[in-house]
């Protein structure tokens, strides 16, 4: 079974997993680090818009109040308006330079950006990684990828971002206007077939772009080529990568839900909410690498095999001759 296959394929590979992982933590540590650094004041306004909005206690109220049946659309219609207003009233009291309402917002829009482009920035050497366990069941240091795909990747994250929160934008648009059409026209309950469409619809986007990086890792070919050949080779697959990645994104959905309604503690959720969708992203990435070799048709590997006389195999004897003799 090929899902069987994909979970084999992440767990051998659990250290590119952690790598990938510690990259983006750091690369966000030292911009954070640098930014407060240099513009200390905007930023610490920057954090405040997050809190101010109440976009925690809102998502948190509203999925008690559906699990209790006290759900009004009415009420949801109206918490959603302040939290907008709240925000929007955070964003413009950030201070300026100019002292001008729109770079208020232009430091919010930038600030996203550079958080979406730095989340991405490991996904090329990671597809990299991947492509030669699989091709040839060794894999070189991350950081040896990372440096040498550097400039890939730059151009990888800023094509990548630009379509991605584009499209993102208009399902978020869309997700919310259908589940307050529902709400307020319907009853209360057909608020959750609502998120459903719209985690429907972000999964569905996840999966036509999903043969986007293993075309870069196995073609050879450029970021806008690879991205063609993706949407090229994805029909032969595409519902097959789909109900993978919907399984993923709810999941995914489910753990933010309960770090933001069960955790009180910002650090806390941000973790939570964090940290296992990165590694759940990381499982993602080996769906869309071993669905890419089943549409085009080419074996891998799935686990780790020991070839008598290679490096690995003469490695595992030594490991356990060494443990036999802790034994004796």
């Amino acid at each position: 079974m090929i899902f069987n296959k994909i979970l084999s394929l992440s767990a051998h590979n659990w250290k590119v997993m952690l790598k990938a992982l510690f990259c983006q933590v750091v690369i966000l540590a030292l911009i954070l680090a640098l930014g407060f650094l240099v513009f200390g004041g905007v930023l610490d306004e920057l954090v405040k818009v997050v809190q101010a909005g109440g976009w925690g206690d809102f998502i948190s109220e509203t999925v008690i109040s559906i699990s209790d049946g006290t759900f009004s659309g009415t009420a949801f219609s109206g918490s959603l308006a302040y939290c907008i207003e709240q925000t929007r009233a955070a964003i413009e009291s950030i201070p300026n330079m100019w002292d001008r309402i729109e770079w208020s917002y232009i430091s919010v829009i930038v600030l996203f950006l550079v958080y979406r482009m730095l989340v991405s920035f490991s996904d090329v050497p990671v597809s990299f990684q991947l492509y030669e366990y699989m091709t040839s069941n060794t894999a070189r240091p991350f950081t040896w990828y990372f440096v040498k795909k550097f400039g890939e990747s730059c151009r990888f994250v800023l094509l990548q971002t630009v379509i991605s929160v584009l499209l993102d934008l208009l399902i978020v648009t869309g997700g919310v206007t259908i589940c307050l059409v529902f709400v307020t026209m319907l009853k209360w309950w057909t608020i959750i077939p609502g998120i459903l469409i719209t985690v429907f619809l972000y999964s569905m986007r996840q999966a036509y772009c999903a043969f986007w990086l293993p075309s870069i890792a196995t073609e050879n070919m450029g970021i806008r080529q690879s991205l063609i050949n993706g949407l090229t080779v994805i029909p032969k697959r595409f519902w097959r990568v789909f109900w993978k990645t919907f399984l993923i994104i709810v999941v995914m959905a489910a753990i933010t839900v309960v770090s933001v309604v069960f955790l009180d503690d910002y650090v806390a959720k941000l973790i939570l909410a964090t940290v296992p969708n990165l590694c759940l992203f990381f499982l993602l990435k080996c769906v869309n690498m071993a669905e890419y070799f089943e549409a085009t048709e080419r074996p891998y590997f799935f686990k780790t095999v020991y070839v008598e006389g290679t490096d690995r195999y003469n490695r595992r004897k030594q490991r356990l001759e060494r443990k036999n003799r802790g034994k004796n």
